[in-house]
């Protein structure tokens, strides 16, 4: 498999996770669970950053505050 071929199927999968990931917490979304992650929206976010660049050894850089809206988050069609 070349590398472009892997990049392409990497992708694929990616989407595919975030897809069923979406339409699980879709599922499951109550309304207090819409209140506490619009207030920890970007606590969360700072985790998440922070696990990210342990993983990349810091070698991509990100914004330090989360650029998307929760709408954008949990949208199943949404990507940036």
């Amino acid at each position: 498999m070349s590398d472009y071929e892997r990049l392409k199927y990497n992708t694929i999968n990616w989407q595919e996770e975030i897809y069923n990931f979406r339409t699980q917490l879709r599922r499951k979304m109550t309304a207090n669970l819409r209140n506490y992650l619009e207030e920890e929206l970007n606590y969360i976010y700072e985790d998440a950053l922070g696990f990210v660049k342990i993983k990349t050894a810091n070698t991509v850089i990100f914004p330090s505050q989360c650029p998307y809206s929760l709408e954008q988050l949990l949208d199943r069609d949404w990507l940036p």
